[in-house]
């Protein structure tokens, strides 16, 4: 889990920057819930991009298989949702 390349010890403090930078997801998200509060659709992805900002600082902070398959599956979830409204 900590073999790549930013990751150098397994403290909370390793990643700092990418845990901070995970802040954007979660204030879009949280942002865009007030713009499309009529637009069920876009409520669902907005509240997906929250989810991808909380699930990947805990994967940034912490490292672990369970914080990267939640990190991992709510990327994934977020664009298969996407394809799937678009079409």
């Amino acid at each position: 889990m900590y073999n790549y390349c930013e990751r150098k010890s397994s403290l909370l403090s390793a990643e700092p920057i990418n845990v901070i930078s995970n802040a954007s997801f979660i204030l879009v998200g949280l942002a865009l819930l007030f713009v499309v509060k009529k637009d069920h659709q876009a409520v669902i992805l907005s509240l997906m991009l929250v989810t991808i900002g909380i699930a990947s600082a805990l994967y940034h902070a912490f490292a672990n298989i369970l914080t990267g398959v939640l990190d991992v599956l709510s990327i994934l979830l977020f664009a298969s949702t996407y394809f799937f409204l678009v079409n």
